[in-house]
């Protein structure tokens, strides 16, 4: 409704089983690094914001393509290769699938592919210098 946010959090299995049956201890620590994430509205997170519901939805992030495990284990997959396979020179695979199945996957890998580019660029320039 007008005048209202909603703010969906995911947290992982780990923390999910560390607290498991203490709602309200886990209520607390996710509203202590969501005041670390969102410094201006810590207050308000404390305050203001009510817990409307804790759902445990297993497997909510799902793996990427074939693999048994998320992408994002050892910071999500090399942007250099798809499914296993290298990709040409200076071309790199970029999206969610490349790390987790989230928005911020998918700006992760971006970030990741674009690092990639620079390194390229600097090394042609710095080749091009000598």
């Amino acid at each position: 409704p007008p005048g209202y946010n909603l703010c969906s959090v995911s947290v992982s299995s780990e923390v999910i089983d560390y607290y498991k049956d203490r709602e309200d201890d886990l209520d607390k620590i996710v509203r202590q690094q969501l005041g670390i994430w969102f410094p201006n509205q810590k207050n308000n997170i404390f305050e203001k914001w009510n817990l409307k519901h804790i759902y445990h939805i297993r497997n909510a992030q799902p793996s990427q393509y074939k693999f048994d495990f998320p992408a994002n284990v050892n910071g999500g997959r090399n942007c250099n290769e798809f499914f296993d396979q290298p990709l040409p020179h200076g071309l790199f695979a970029c999206g969610d699938f490349m790390s987790t199945a989230t928005f911020n996957g998918a700006l992760e890998s971006g970030v990741n592919a674009a690092n990639a580019v620079c390194d390229i660029l600097e090394h042609k320039t710095s080749s091009n210098d000598t």
